[in-house]
């Protein structure tokens, strides 16, 4: 199998990762009032006056993004838009052609990519920073990570792989030292 092909069939990997570390739950969210001036049964009353507050949330990257477009945080949802969405499928975009290319446009394109990919795992990154800052909580709320975010990482990782796809072969040739 040629170098362009499993270049293409990793992009296609990449693609449906990415596609479903995107819509597919990322955090768990189990938000908790005990411990609360010594009361370990706050949150049985709280969940008895209004169930929704404290109900455990699965929250997706396009998820949290609508949400903060909803609640006017315009700057951190076009962030995570850019990041976490635009900037993957402009990357595997870019990776595509480069495997339609010819060797100097792949050369093009892949210091591009190599430029740009410094910034691929950012939002693996905030996810771990969500978690920590969740459980540093009062009331021992909760936060895990749901299958999305390694479904997101697994994507990212590939899309850091296939540069290597794309290189050309290193000369079987070596100078003899002698």
């Amino acid at each position: 199998m040629n170098r362009n092909l499993r270049a293409l069939i990793a992009i296609c990997l990449s693609l449906l990762l990415l596609l479903l570390g995107i819509f597919a739950p990322v955090l768990s969210i189990e938000p908790r009032m005990d411990g609360i001036g010594g009361i370990s049964a706050a949150t049985e009353m709280i969940s008895a006056y209004d169930p929704k507050i404290l109900h455990e949330e699965n929250v997706s990257i396009f998820s949290g993004i609508i949400h903060f477009f909803a609640d006017g945080d315009y700057f951190i949802a076009t962030i995570i838009l850019t990041f976490s969405i635009l900037f993957p499928v402009f990357k595997l975009f870019v990776l595509w052609h480069a495997c339609l290319g010819s060797n100097d446009e792949i050369h093009k394109y892949l210091q591009l990519v190599k430029k740009l990919g410094k910034l691929s795992m950012l939002d693996v990154l905030v996810m771990a920073l969500i978690v920590v800052i969740i459980k540093t909580f009062p009331g021992r709320s909760q936060a895990h990570l749901q299958w999305g975010i390694y479904a997101f990482a697994a994507s990212v990782l590939i899309s850091l792989y296939i540069p290597k796809l794309l290189e050309p072969p290193k000369s079987s040739q070596q100078t003899d030292p002698c």
